[in-house]
């Protein structure tokens, strides 16, 4: 006879989002305002509201942040986002790391351009 032990959910994908598990998918959205930080000392008019679920991931979190404000690379630069807490603090886009009602200072970085070894370019 197999058993499977109730405290413990047999191994597989929980939901159609990824490995997270019942418990994770359980969890309440967190209400998150972005918030992008300009060059000038300043911060945009134009904030974006969103509401983060266990389920979204660091990937998607960040491509919706550079859609909402524009910020795109080009085959000459490469421009990422830092994200930051009120007190200066970096962060990983990623639910556990958000509280909610929480505000997330956005910084637009340029990438260091990747140089290529001479093999590489053979």
């Amino acid at each position: 006879m197999n058993r499977v032990s109730p405290t413990f959910p047999p191994l597989g994908n929980y939901s159609q989002f990824g490995n997270e598990s019942p418990q994770m998918l359980a969890l309440p959205p967190k209400a998150i305002t972005f918030q992008l930080l300009m060059n000038t000392e300043g911060r945009a008019r134009l904030h974006l509201r969103v509401r983060v679920h266990p389920h979204d991931d660091t990937e998607s979190i960040i491509i919706t942040v550079k859609n909402f404000y524009g910020i795109y690379s080009t085959e000459k630069r490469s421009i990422g986002v830092s994200l930051e807490d009120s007190q200066g603090n970096i962060l990983i886009a990623r639910y556990e790391n958000f509280t909610d009602n929480m505000v997330v200072l956005v910084r637009a970085v340029e990438e260091p351009p990747i140089v290529l070894g001479a093999a590489a370019r053979t």
